[in-house]
């Protein structure tokens, strides 16, 4: 995300198609970690049940996966047990949110699916990283490849969900030829910002579509036999 990228002090993204399928193990993630000069078991995962409850991440938490949560929090503590430390989500269409508090030396990543959202995990997050000592006026959030509006049309009683949650014409909720269109990434900037984050410091808007983009990234929606994977986003200190 271009919002990150005067903090050289932190590294992040989201594998494509051209690094291969990657799987929920630590083996499978073994590039990610050489490119970054670090070991697997420096890797943090999350167990991802399309809920939204978030874990606090220490060294103590390093090459397993934390139990029940979608959302990740880890805070730099300049150790050798922590400072390689990093975070990692899979993705093959709901919405990897990447999160860095610059004065706090707090990073978090969560996966934002459409059961997530609705149940307000970036709110949990920021609510996580504000225990944690962060002001969310310094945050910074952006949001990785994901389905975009453009091809994610959900049923009917889905589209009326998010609608009563979030009101009509907020850009959440559309319609095109009898079918509805859901905005997960309008759904998030809208969680953030009624949680305090600066629309300025949320980069929720220039990421791809997974679906639309065949070519780099893998979709659920759009998956096959031949096709079907995950991307692994990620985030941590350099």
């Amino acid at each position: 995300s271009p919002l990150f990228s005067e903090y050289s002090e932190v590294f992040h993204g989201t594998t494509t198609k051209q690094y291969g399928p990657v799987k929920r193990d630590i083996s499978s993630v073994q590039k990610l970690c050489d490119a970054y000069k670090r070991k697997t078991t420096d890797l943090i995962t999350a167990e991802q049940t399309h809920g939204n409850i978030v874990s606090e991440v220490s060294s103590q938490n390093g090459g397993v996966v934390a139990p029940s949560a979608d959302g990740l929090i880890l805070r730099s503590e300049n150790t050798d047990e922590t400072k390689n430390l990093f975070l990692g989500i899979f993705t093959a269409d709901c919405v990897p949110v990447f999160f860095y508090d610059p004065t706090n030396s707090l990073v978090g990543l969560c996966h934002g699916g459409w059961r997530g959202v609705y149940g307000k995990i970036v709110t949990q997050m920021v609510d996580m990283c504000r225990k944690n000592g962060s002001d969310p006026i310094n945050l910074r959030v952006s949001l990785g490849p994901h389905i975009r509006a453009c091809s994610y049309s959900v049923p009917e009683e889905r589209a009326e969900q998010f609608e009563k949650m979030y009101g009509k014409n907020t850009g959440v909720v559309s319609v095109f030829d009898t079918k509805y269109f859901l905005n997960l990434s309008e759904a998030i900037f809208l969680d953030l910002i009624q949680s305090g984050v600066k629309s300025d410091n949320i980069d929720h808007d220039s990421s791809p579509c997974t679906y639309c983009d065949t070519n780099a990234f893998y979709s659920y929606r759009r998956r096959s036999t031949e096709e079907y994977s995950e991307m692994i986003s990620f985030i941590g200190f350099r």
